[in-house]
């Protein structure tokens, strides 16, 4: 079964689900009718947001942890029983988009397949109570539908970085002043970080004020091919028409690593700058000098924040 979480649930560390059946999409067709013609004339072609269903159960994993699962808290996760899996599952149903991530265990060339990596809502929830047992055990059905969300943050960029100072970000926290618009005081539910090309290594984003006070930071996670997204644990309210900085860093110290995309080579708004000296298993600093740069990218990142 692959790994798999929910927003800051994570099924992988109790069972994964038994079944997943999808995604599923529906194409829909408009048309305006003709009298006395079988169709009409096509108004409009789309689908509906893809679904999913997910079944399994809740259960402590024998001979492993006496976990169900586990949460997100901070920048780590927290082991969880199964009554208090049971009801942290029960307490996303109205929180509205989380990051389902779907993450097959088979290893290829050095890389997993990501077979699903985007925000979904829960539109149905149901646990059912078995007797009999020795231990809790709460069979479930999860009945989610894909979200459409906004970014803010640089997203277009096409080319790969292979030989600028720090390429690798082993010791060095890069950051991206965020200018593609101003938040409207939205609700935060992840961020985004765009990749090239991966062997191996570790991510982790933050978000500061201009001013370079630390308002969130995401756990570390093995770094995959494409948008990496990072879920945030608390979520984090933007205040509407603020600039915010966003940071990351890595562990690849050398070409077995990681290469990260990025837009346009610029020296004015939206350049990046990094800084060397900061330890990877560390916190993000708070406050972070941001005028107190070692150097100046002139790059413009592929890294976003994400919001509903």
């Amino acid at each position: 079964m692959p790994i798999m979480s929910w927003g800051p649930f994570t099924f992988s560390s109790g069972w994964t689900p038994q079944d997943i059946q999808g995604p599923e999409r529906q194409s829909l067709v408009a048309e305006h009718q003709v009298p006395g013609k079988e169709g009409g004339v096509v108004e409009y072609l789309g689908s509906k947001q893809p679904t999913y269903q997910l079944r399994g159960f809740l259960a402590p994993r024998e001979l492993v942890s006496d976990n169900a699962g586990a949460i997100l808290s901070g920048t780590s996760y927290i082991g969880l029983n199964t009554d208090d899996a049971r009801d942290t599952i029960l307490n996303l149903r109205g929180s509205g988009a989380q990051l389902l991530r779907i993450e097959s265990t088979l290893i290829l060339s050095g890389l997993r397949i990501m077979y699903e990596n985007g925000f979904f809502y829960a539109t149905n929830i149901t646990f059912g109570y078995e007797a009999g047992h020795s231990y809790p055990y709460y069979p479930y059905t999860i009945d989610l539908k894909g979200a459409s969300t906004k970014t803010y943050g640089n997203s277009s960029g096409t080319n790969t970085l292979t030989s600028n100072s720090g390429v690798f970000f082993s010791g060095y926290i890069r950051d991206i002043l965020q200018t593609s618009g101003l938040a409207l005081g939205e609700l935060v539910q992840g961020m985004g970080l765009y990749v090239d090309s991966v062997a191996s290594g570790n991510a982790k984003v933050a978000m500061y004020t201009a001013a370079g006070a630390l308002k969130t930071q995401s756990a570390s996670q093995a770094v995959h091919s494409g948008w990496n997204y990072f879920p945030l644990r608390p979520s984090f309210t933007t205040t509407s028409g603020t600039t915010y900085v966003l940071a990351f860093k890595g562990d690849a110290a050398n070409s077995s690593g990681f290469n990260i995309r990025y837009g346009d080579f610029v020296n004015s708004s939206g350049a990046s700058s990094f800084k060397s000296g900061i330890t990877y298993s560390d916190d993000f600093p708070d406050p972070y000098a941001l005028g107190a740069f070692s150097s100046v990218s002139g790059l413009s990142w592929n890294l976003v924040f994400v919001v509903t």
